[in-house]
């Protein structure tokens, strides 16, 4: 996030809690917000004389019904048939642009409803078609996050996650949502366990993933689960291309002899251990081609292994650390995804 994006973001963060009746703390005010939206589900729930439901899905559907939300899945044009006939828009005229709106660009569509009868107020159209089908469960927390966040304010919202520049309010619910999507009283106690048995591998993110949130994408799945490790970890995606620098000097050369593609980190997110270690992977890093991620693409099968962060250099030639670095890798047509974790820090 750039300079003046971060800071537009914590303004925002900010302006949000005083909505909230919470204190601001500057750069960490999305912590507090965070914070205080985990409560409210925990107090909406136990109001109700019910403890925690023992998978994320009974959570979703307790706190949706606690926050009087409607969740409504479209996964083709029969369910909005069915949609726009039991909601019409003679009735909630908004409706008229839902059909039209909920395209390839949107996640989902959120109304207060004018005449809510006996259903409930609020109606989360979550699109589940194509792309979207993936991202389903974690579009549904965010709608609900934005209803604890956003309170009775909420009247008519469209998630389009494709745009080139994403509003901050939308990056301070996300963040909302990543949290209450893998409720921590309800998913430590799994990830901690399947940790144990089966390692930071991709095996015990299908078992999490089993276990609390079969909806879940497998990406959330392993943020989730890099959460609970206490060391150092990393979710890495890499595919073979220039990095930007290359990139910029082939646009120019005209058919002239170009920098080669090479395999490198396109996306690397880290846990907090990561950060405190010292120790940096930074996107458009070059893979070694003695890695496992390396070897996963040229076999394409799933490998684990263990290789020398010696290894991994910088651009200016150095090791970015010491230690034995950990990896599970798994093809994902042309790119391949990576946990990594140094177990020896």
């Amino acid at each position: 996030m750039k300079h003046a994006e971060r800071v537009e973001y914590i303004r925002t963060a900010e302006r949000t809690a005083h909505s909230l009746g919470l204190p601001s703390h500057g750069p960490s005010t999305d912590l507090a917000i965070v914070d205080y939206c985990r409560q409210e589900v925990s107090r909406l729930v136990g109001a109700r004389g019910q403890g925690l439901p023992p998978t994320m899905d009974g959570l979703l559907r307790r706190v949706a019904t606690c926050l009087d939300v409607e969740i409504v899945e479209i996964q083709g044009r029969n369910d909005m048939r069915q949609l726009l006939d039991r909601v019409p828009p003679t009735a909630e005229p908004v409706m008229a642009l839902v059909e039209q709106d909920l395209n390839d660009e949107t996640d989902a569509i959120t109304i207060r409803r004018q005449n809510p009868g006996p259903w409930h107020r609020y109606l989360a159209i979550i699109n589940c078609q194509g792309q979207h089908y993936h991202r389903r469960f974690f579009t549904k927390w965010h709608e609900l996050a934005h209803r604890l966040v956003d309170g009775e304010q909420l009247m008519l919202a469209f998630r389009h996650p494709t745009a080139a520049w994403k509003d901050p309010g939308e990056i301070l619910v996300d963040k909302v949502a990543g949290e209450l999507a893998f409720f921590p009283e309800i998913v430590r106690p799994h990830a901690e366990r399947c940790i144990r048995r089966h390692g930071f591998t991709f095996e015990a993110v299908d078992a999490l993933r089993a276990a609390v949130a079969p909806e879940a994408s497998q990406q959330a799945t392993a943020l989730a689960l890099m959460r609970y490790m206490n060391d150092p970890a990393w979710y890495l995606r890499s595919a073979v291309s220039l990095n930007r620098t290359e990139a910029r000097i082939a646009s120019r050369r005209n058919g002239k002899a170009r920098p080669t593609p090479l395999l490198r980190i396109q996306e690397v997110i880290g846990n907090e251990a990561a950060f405190s270690c010292g120790t940096r992977i930074h996107q458009w890093m070059r893979v070694p081609p003695t890695s496992p991620i390396a070897s996963a693409l040229g076999s394409g099968t799933s490998r684990t292994g263990t290789e020398p962060l010696d290894d991994w250099v910088t651009s200016k030639g150095g090791p970015i650390g010491r230690g034995s670095l950990t990896v599970d890798a798994q093809v994902a047509g042309e790119q391949v995804l990576a946990l990594a974790s140094l177990p020896d820090l």
